[in-house]
């Protein structure tokens, strides 16, 4: 099986100071080029007035991603990845 290239949704990945103190992984929910006359090449990070930075329903389809590709490949940085995910939405269900 080929594995997808996920640079792009690597790229949207951040750390944060939890509200338990301890890091947490999120995921930005919007992109742009760094280059506008490259739309295809790498992105970066922005936020929205409205929605924020991140959000859950967002991140949860980022663990299904991560998760999908551990079940293919059994690498470890896959299930890593989502299971950072899933405890970032975790901690938005707990307020923490």
């Amino acid at each position: 099986m080929k594995i997808p290239n996920l640079a792009n949704l690597d790229t949207l990945a951040f750390r944060f100071p939890g509200q338990d103190g301890r890091p947490k992984t999120g995921w930005a929910i919007y992109a742009e080029p760094v280059d506008s006359h490259d739309p295809l090449g790498p992105v970066r990070q922005v936020g929205d007035s409205d929605e924020g930075f991140s959000c859950v329903d967002d991140v949860a389809r980022v663990a299904l991603v991560y998760l999908d590709q551990f079940e293919a490949t059994h690498r470890l940085e896959f299930a890593q990845k989502a299971t950072a995910a899933v405890e970032f939405c975790l901690n938005q269900e707990d307020g923490q």
